[in-house]
């Protein structure tokens, strides 16, 4: 009975520590955890507000005075990126940007010309040209003077050398008479030429009485036309060596040149 005893007391002090130990190790478990869960509760709390519960407060003005100046440093490296010239080009870099500029203009101006004579040989085909009546009329009236003159000078001489053969029994020599012929005919010509050349061609302008300021201006512009015709007559030999299809195309990049540049 005593050993009976014995065995019952160290079975019950067994399972009293054993107990002891299963409560230790559960509340050394359960403080960590209780521990972390507390630690990030706090951590959120202190993330999402300042103080407590609520709405964060506002940032402080040393805070914002701290900021400004790193945004201004930001903002003025990012002008200084985006102001920064171009490098400076050399001498050759120039000289050949120059010497495409003046191809580019010379050809442009080619193309005009050859766009200035498809529309003037266009508005020949519709409507041919022709001296304006009031023009020609001009030159009727001046004709009248210089030519008319001439031509009765030549009847007069003719008259005046048949009386003197045959009612005075002078001797003319035909020499003579051809040459006062020859004289008042090259007069009337003369004469013509200066009715046409004295003559505004300006419908709208009456001219001078003796056309002296229409004759420079004519033959100024008869000049004109003429180096013109000559120019004319290059760029229709160049034209001539090229198809329809890439005229067309030339005219209309011309065209929108122009308008971009307008």
């Amino acid at each position: 009975q005593l050993n009976q005893k014995k065995l019952g007391k160290m079975s019950s002090m067994r399972a009293l520590v054993v107990l002891v130990a299963i409560a230790a190790s559960a509340v050394v478990g359960f403080q960590p955890i209780a521990l972390t869960g507390r630690s990030r509760m706090s951590k959120s709390l202190q993330s999402t507000s300042g103080k407590g519960f609520g709405t964060p407060p506002p940032p402080s003005a040393k805070k914002e005075a701290a900021a400004k100046p790193e945004s201004s440093k930001e903002d003025n490296k990012e002008a200084a990126k985006v102001v920064r010239p171009p490098p400076p080009k050399n001498s050759g870099q120039l000289a050949l940007e120059a010497m495409r500029r003046q191809r580019a203009e010379e050809r442009d101006a080619e193309l005009r010309k050859v766009k200035q004579i498809r529309q003037v040989d266009q508005q020949l085909q519709e409507t041919p040209a022709a001296i304006p009546e009031k023009v020609a009329m001009r030159m009727g009236q001046r004709m009248l003077p210089f030519v008319g003159l001439p031509l009765l000078g030549i009847l007069v001489a003719f008259t005046a050398f048949w009386y003197l053969a045959t009612y005075k029994n002078l001797d003319v020599e035909p020499v003579a008479v051809a040459a006062t012929t020859i004289a008042l005919l090259v007069a009337g010509l003369l004469g013509i030429t200066y009715s046409i050349f004295s003559t505004s061609w300006d419908e709208d302008r009456e001219g001078t009485v003796m056309g002296i300021d229409e004759v420079s201006k004519n033959l100024g512009n008869i000049r004109e036309g003429l180096s013109r015709s000559r120019e004319n007559a290059l760029t229709r030999e160049r034209m001539a060596t090229m198809s329809e299809e890439e005229i067309q195309r030339a005219l209309s990049d011309l065209d929108r040149r122009d308008g971009r540049g307008d």
